[in-house]
Formats: C-alpha cells, structure tokens, sequence
C-alpha cells in the first residue's frame, strides 16, 4: 500500500506543502475500477451474488433510465470510511448527477465490488455521457475509473 513517510521524506521535503502530488501520484498508479452500467441488478438469494440484466453503453436521444453501475475497485486504500464519489457529466462535460458513498475497507479488503442505483439520467443531447468514479484521499479527489454512455 502506502510507502511510510520516512521512505518518502526526499520526496515530502521537496513538495512540504503539496502533500496532495504524491497522493495523487500514488493513487493514480494503484488504485483503479472497472465499471459496467446496467437498466437491473438482480440478486439471486440462494447463491447471494447479484447479475447485471441488459448491460449498456449506448442509448437513443431523449431516453431516460435510471441506470445501476457495477464496479470492481482494486487496490483501494485502507480506511474505516473510504470516501468515494460517483459523477455523471453530460457531452458538454456539465455535471449532471454525484453520488458520495463511503466503503470500510479495512473491514472489506481493498478489493471490492461497488453496486448502486443511480437517479435517473435523461440522456437529451447526442454525444458521450461519462460516469466517473472518483476516491478521496488526504482531501484531494482522484479519479479511478470511467466509462462512456453514448447517446445517438
């Protein structure tokens, strides 16, 4: 996981007062998710696993759903309350929808599987929607992983 500070402390000195770089250099080579957006999740009760119904990356103009992403987090930090976020931004890159959520990962393992529902997108213009899923750390916010919805 993280180096000790001692290990780092030529690096520290150098950046005393930007801390953030080296979190967000680390973060940024470890730290990454796979994500798949799906219309349902079902969860089967007898073998507790969830399955993603209709799986997508494309929708027509004008339509809306309220979409569920699955993710797979690797490498993930150790915290008792790992803050993560979820952003959706329409072709325009405006934000259209955030969703903070926060993980125990000392209880979980940092490898872990994020499902949510989110609220419901119009997808009104043409172009690439992007859903990003983004971790905080030290107080800075590192992006981890993306994926594109395209709206025709």
């Amino acid at each position: 996981m993280f180096a000790p500070m001692t290990e780092a402390s030529v690096f520290m000195r150098k950046y005393e007062n930007k801390v953030s770089e080296f979190v967000q250099l680390h973060l940024a080579q470890s730290t990454y998710a796979n994500i798949v957006i799906a219309e349902e999740l079902k969860y089967n009760e007898s073998t507790k696993q969830y399955s993603l119904v209709s799986p997508f990356n494309a929708v027509r103009k004008g339509q809306k759903l309220t979409p569920n992403l699955f993710s797979n987090i690797f490498d993930a930090p150790v915290s008792e309350s790992l803050p993560l976020e979820i952003a959706v931004l329409d072709p325009s890159n405006n934000l259209i929808q955030s969703k903070p959520l926060s993980v125990n990962t000392r209880a979980k393992n940092t490898k872990l599987t994020l499902i949510t529902t989110l609220d419901p997108i119009t997808f009104d213009k043409i172009g690439d929607y992007k859903v990003q899923l983004f971790i905080r750390w030290n107080g800075e916010k590192v992006r981890i992983g993306q994926t594109i919805i395209v709206s025709r």
